[in-house]
């Protein structure tokens, strides 16, 4: 019912408020080759990030071809994701929710395969804070566009979401000297992001989604 574009961009940017990411960026920036191993994590991330997307969407396709499911399915997976998006937001605020590694981190030797293994490792850390990924693979999927266009929507939406983190090895490079302080104050903020308004804006996202899946059903 809402247009992809303006729907897709706050679910994105609720996506990138990703407190495990960005600590893992922090960490690599820490060790011995931190251009390197950074931009290698950030790579690893991003490729199994959109190949999971892919499939996450291939497969509830596959879904709904194999069981002949109605029209209407993509917003019932819509109210699902919505519903998840509320309740989570619910929960985490309530409990005043804390992420982990709030304080950054720091390593010392690592290898270009340990970069590559780390950036699977925090995609799958990251889990609970994808929930915005999935609610963004079910509006480009209500959208109904031929698989190329929808292999190139949902690509652009990952470089999109990792250019913020890319961004920091370019601070990195430019002021390393005052880096480290740049991003604890960065980081700090993030949590407080995370910490305080992640919850509502999961909730927001999830009200939004609720409301169109229920408009589908009732006009």
């Amino acid at each position: 019912m809402f247009d992809l574009k303006v729907i897709l961009l706050p679910i994105l940017l609720a996506d990138i408020i990703n407190p495990v990411i960005f600590a893992g960026t922090l960490y690599v920036l820490g060790s011995c080759h931190p251009i390197r191993n950074t931009l290698t994590m950030l790579f690893s991330f991003f490729v199994t990030y959109y190949i999971a997307g892919i499939l996450i969407a291939i497969g509830l396709e596959s879904f709904s071809d194999a069981f002949e499911l109605p029209l209407g399915f993509d917003y019932i997976i819509e109210l699902i994701v919505a519903t998840i998006l509320i309740s989570f937001g619910l929960i985490t605020y309530k409990n005043d929710y804390s992420p982990p590694d709030d304080k950054v981190r720091k390593s010392k030797v690592m290898t270009i395969n340990q970069s590559l293994i780390l950036g699977l490792k925090v995609n799958l850390i990251g889990l609970p804070f994808a929930i915005p990924y999935f609610g963004a693979i079910d509006q480009i999927l209500k959208a109904e566009t031929p698989i190329f266009p929808t292999l190139i929507i949902l690509l652009v939406y990952n470089v999109l979401y990792i250019l913020p983190f890319a961004a920091m090895v370019l601070v990195f490079i430019v002021a390393r000297k005052q880096s480290e302080t740049i991003f604890q104050k960065i980081n700090d903020w993030m949590n407080i992001l995370a910490d305080r308004y992640l919850p509502i804006i999961f909730i927001l996202l999830g009200v939004v989604m609720l409301i169109d899946g229920v408009l589908y059903f009732i006009l």
